[in-house]
């Protein structure tokens, strides 16, 4: 991102996004106790040892007018002393005193975070509601946009467009191979906004950690100097992200859905679907996790009907969160087998993905040799087509262009020294993809064998 463009995102945050999620000027609009701050100052200054007011703005994010109250507070205690500045540092600088340092290990006792400070929960549902994923009506002209490229069929697009919004549970099935997960995961990309998601979100004490850098994807604006935390910009204790998009398969276990709580550090994590709030949420495979399906479906049904969730934190508690999520199941089973007809009456969309035709399997055959830099040939697609896919009535599925061309590259490279597409290389790559076959393999015998698609 050039320098212009990075000003003028800032100038469209600073607009948009500072009265949403403004910066807080007291202690008393951080919606956080008093004593949680003190605390947080101290774990910080017991796991850095010394620091300025600048740096404690960076890991606390909070305007330099709160930490003075805090720090007032810490001196008061006789917690903190000061130092004066050095040659590297601006301003006075702050390190514990042994009576900081005891304060400050009870605290990391207590509750193990120390990050930025927290967003109160009442403060983070309201951030959810004015942020809501079906506050943007996508309409054909921008689905069509965002799948520009995409070889899909109008048909199936349509079903997408309506199911996202909708403000229901989508059920996409069919065949393995026939796009289910990819296209899902590029409806995100139909959302214009941005969205902010706080590091962490706090009640009665408790700190539940929800920015997940590895899910979340921030987006890249000039931030304010310290000086200026206040003026033209949002709470810094959020991020700028795009709408998440959070897939799951058959990893996925219960457990999962409700508080991760790490006891070496006692740290809290939020659920994955709590981290995919303003965005989608793919349950992928299903039918393949350890849960069982009726298990997992039940888990669903109060968020889905109530728009809110329940999760338990330290000691007991109960926190209610929102729930905006486009909750997406995409199974290779029959949804039948999956799920009682009481509980697919709640999934408003069902949308199967099925095999694609012969001028659909061509243009993917084009764009996928247009990726890998190699020829197009009529002569190959022929040569697919006449001896294996009409010869056994073989499906035609949207993954077996890139896999097959794939495959068929690397024999050459081999064989030849060279990355080019032969008929012989496709026919290796056709009986080296699928397994379970019985074949006479030879030049005048045709292939005769049943087969599984890997």
């Amino acid at each position: 991102m050039n320098k212009s463009n990075v000003i003028s995102l800032q100038q469209s945050v600073s607009e948009k996004y500072s009265s949403l999620a403004r910066s807080p000027s007291s202690i008393k609009e951080t919606g956080v106790s008093r004593a949680f701050l003190n605390e947080l100052v101290a774990k910080h200054l017991y796991e850095n040892g010394i620091l300025d007011l600048r740096e404690l703005v960076d890991k606390v994010a909070l305007e330099w007018n709160v930490l003075e109250e805090v720090i007032s507070d810490l001196r008061k205690e006789a917690l903190i002393e000061v130092k004066g500045p050095t040659e590297n540092t601006t301003g006075l600088r702050y390190s514990l005193t042994d009576k900081g340092h005891l304060f400050a290990r009870k605290a990391v006792d207590k509750d193990g975070y120390i990050g930025y400070a927290p967003v109160p929960i009442e403060e983070y549902r309201n951030i959810i509601d004015a942020q809501k994923v079906h506050s943007e009506i996508i309409d054909k002209a921008r689905l069509t946009e965002v799948f520009s490229g995409v070889v899909v069929q109008e048909k199936l697009l349509n079903q997408l467009g309506a199911a996202v919004n909708s403000n229901q549970a989508i059920f996409v099935y069919g065949p393995p191979g026939t796009g289910k997960s990819y296209l899902c995961g590029k409806l995100s990309k139909v959302f214009s906004s941005h969205i902010l998601i706080p590091h962490a979100i706090y009640q009665d004490g408790a700190v539940v950690q929800l920015y997940d850098p590895a899910l979340h994807q921030a987006i890249n604006y000039e931030k304010p100097s310290a000086e200026n935390v206040l003026k033209n910009t949002f709470d810094q204790r959020y991020i700028l992200c795009e709408r998440p998009v959070i897939v799951s398969g058959g990893e996925l276990s219960i457990d999962q859905l409700e508080v991760q709580v790490d006891h070496n550090t006692k740290q809290f994590h939020a659920p994955l679907q709590l981290k995919a709030n303003n965005g989608i949420y793919i349950i992928d495979d299903l039918g393949r996790q350890r849960v069982e399906p009726k298990e997992l479906f039940n888990r669903w049904i109060v968020p889905l009907e109530t728009q809110k969730d329940y999760l338990t934190v330290s000691n007991g508690k109960r926190m209610e969160v929102p729930f905006d999520v486009v909750l997406v199941f995409s199974t290779n089973l029959n949804p039948l087998e999956l799920a009682d007809d009481a509980f697919l009456r709640r999934i408003g969309h069902k949308v199967r993905f099925d095999y694609i035709d012969n001028e659909e399997y061509v243009q993917i055959w084009k764009q996928v040799c247009d990726e890998f830099d190699v020829n197009y040939s009529e002569e190959n697609i022929g040569y697919i087509f006449n001896q294996f896919y009409d010869r056994f009535e073989m499906p035609k599925l949207p993954c077996h262009p890139r896999d097959l061309i794939s495959m068929a590259l690397n024999h050459e490279s081999y064989e030849c020294g060279e990355r080019k597409l032969t008929n012989n290389a496709l026919r290796n790559a056709w009986l080296n993809y699928f397994i379970n076959m019985q074949c006479v393999d030879d030049e005048k015998s045709a292939f005769t064998y049943k087969f599984d698609v890997v």
